[in-house]
């Protein structure tokens, strides 16, 4: 086809050219001829260069091209394929930048979500040393009334206070040593790298919370608060994460997240219960075994592939926690406050 057209053009160019310098009446034919020559080149490189420019063009624009289109472009057809490579790379580097940027997201998400559960867990020993203290000065001073007492006296029953009150210090003291290790331990398991939970997702702040903090939830003891609103925020990765179309693997890291940090939470409650002689301790503990239970359950049906992370499980975590706060931790909360002052 360029040969036609260069050949057209270029007998054009020859005819006009012969035209100039012949005498009538040849000159009329040849300046005919030139004409018709130069209409057909010209003609057809319109249809085969100027044609295909404006269609490429149009492509480019609009995002069309494809591989199957690019051949259809007549001469400018490596240019077509050129043009799709390119477009192709930039689509790659795109997707790479967006992966880059999602990784991050995620892992400043991940590093925030440490700072807060240590935030917690240092809280919690604060707060426990504190109440161990001032428990450990009432003791003393009781038992310096009774070693007052005790002086002069012979009584067996003075002797027997005295062991009480050393018993109930040496139990009290165990409990929030217990406590602490508590804290601490789950402190050392969030400072190790893999054991940080991946799912950061800044997408979640701009979409509608799954569920969300109200004082109805609150039970006034700020640790156990704090460990709660972190139980609200694991669910919200969650949902946000079955929204986003995430693998089934990318799903179970999250569930798995979440129910190692509510077992955690657990735990912490029941040593609480067990520092303050809650009354419903027992009662309060087996319905955490019960989770425990239903949540190894599930994750077993997720290891042998036949049960999936869906908005159904998400339901029954939200409508669990949340009815597990307003009816069983917001119970306990005026008995931490008592047992605190």
């Amino acid at each position: 086809m360029k040969g036609i057209i260069v050949l057209l053009l270029g007998a054009g160019l020859a005819c006009g050219a012969a035209a100039a310098l012949t005498p009538s009446p040849f000159a009329v034919w040849l300046g005919a001829m030139a004409l018709l020559c130069g209409a057909g080149g010209l003609l057809l490189l319109q249809r085969t260069v100027f044609g295909p420019v404006e269609a490429l063009e149009q492509a480019l624009r609009t995002g069309m091209l494809t591989s199957e289109m690019a051949s259809g472009y007549g001469v400018l057809a490596n240019l077509a394929d050129a043009c799709l490579i390119s477009e192709k790379k930039l689509r790659q580097e795109e997707t790479a930048r967006q992966q880059g940027m999602e990784e991050l997201a995620r892992a400043s998400s991940a590093l925030h979500d440490r700072y807060e559960l240590l935030s917690t867990s240092l809280t919690m020993a604060r707060d426990s040393m504190r109440i161990q203290a001032r428990n450990i000065h009432a003791i003393s001073l009781e038992m310096h009334g009774e070693i007052d007492r005790l002086a002069g006296q012979t009584a067996p029953n003075s002797t027997d206070r005295l062991k009480s009150l050393l018993s109930e210090c040496m139990k009290g003291f165990k409990s929030e040593v217990d406590f602490l290790d508590a804290c601490l331990s789950q402190m050392d398991s969030l400072t190790a790298d893999d054991n940080v939970p991946s799912m950061k997702q800044t997408p979640q702040n701009q979409e509608q919370p799954f569920v969300s903090w109200s004082d109805s939830l609150s039970t006034g003891e700020e640790t156990v608060d704090s460990q709660h609103k972190l139980l609200l925020t694991y669910i919200n990765k969650l949902h946000h994460a079955i929204n986003s179309g995430r693998s089934d693997k990318e799903l179970q890291e999250v569930l798995d997240a979440l129910a190692g940090y509510a077992f955690t939470h657990f735990n912490t409650e029941e040593i609480i219960f067990s520092a303050t002689d809650y009354p419903d301790r027992e009662k309060h503990i087996q319905i955490h075994e019960d989770f425990k239970a239903k949540v190894a359950s599930f994750q077993e049906a997720l290891a042998t592939g036949s049960a999936n992370v869906d908005m159904e499980v998400l339901h029954f975590l939200r409508e669990w926690l949340v009815h597990h706060i307003q009816g069983m931790d917001v119970a306990f909360g005026p008995w931490l406050t008592q047992k605190k002052n």
